[in-house]
């Protein structure tokens, strides 16, 4: 029953959002949208920004899925394209939602570009290359590289509505993208040899 008062009140909040901005939406209106009680959708969540937040998680899970299934773990571009991808796809079903939800006046915008590093914790956690130290920083560099781009292809989404003009923007950011990795790497290294020296000196004084 909880499940389903979830999906029920989650639904409703896509709803709502389609003629809607997110900063006018109220537990009220979600409620009778639903047909469930204030109390029961407090039960379930603790604002509206937490319901965004489930819908968000479960459009990352079909994201994976989807993505597990179709890309070569090991080649790091093949998986950043699919999980780009892949996600827009899923906002696509819910376009004008997601385009109010994301519009400029929304009150949600930044706090979903603050939550959007949660892409590459997905990319590092089903990422097949090497893991050895020495590759932590080309990781970090990469990871940052892939924020970057996501946010560019997710900007051109919001203008565009063609899936294949936005993935052929997609592939062209990503062939790139060993351009921006390697502006990124020297100034990373640069702070990682800085901060290890600083650990060795303290190390030494204790």
């Amino acid at each position: 029953m909880a499940i389903e008062n979830r999906t029920k009140i989650i639904r409703s909040l896509i709803s709502i959002l389609e003629k809607n901005n997110y900063n006018s939406i109220t537990i009220e209106k979600i409620a009778r949208s639903s047909k469930l009680k204030k109390g029961i959708i407090y039960t379930e969540f603790v604002d509206i920004e937490s319901i965004v937040y489930e819908y968000l998680n479960q459009v990352d899970i079909e994201m994976l899925e989807q993505v597990k299934k179709e890309s070569n773990l090991s080649d790091p571009h093949d998986l950043m394209f699919n999980m780009i991808i892949s996600r827009l796809e899923i906002y696509d079903r819910n376009r004008k939602s997601v385009l109010n939800l994301l519009s400029n006046k929304s009150n949600f915008k930044y706090r979903y570009f603050l939550r959007s590093t949660k892409i590459a914790q997905l990319f590092d956690g089903i990422y097949q290359g090497n893991k050895d130290e020495d590759e932590y920083i080309a990781c970090f560099s990469k990871n940052i590289g892939f924020l970057y781009i996501y946010k560019k292809v997710l900007n051109k989404w919001l203008e565009d509505n063609d899936l294949s003009n936005i993935m052929a923007y997609t592939d062209n950011q990503i062939q790139r993208g060993d351009m921006y990795y390697g502006y990124l790497r020297r100034p990373i290294n640069i702070l990682d040899n800085f901060l290890t020296k600083i650990r060795k000196t303290s190390d030494n004084y204790n």
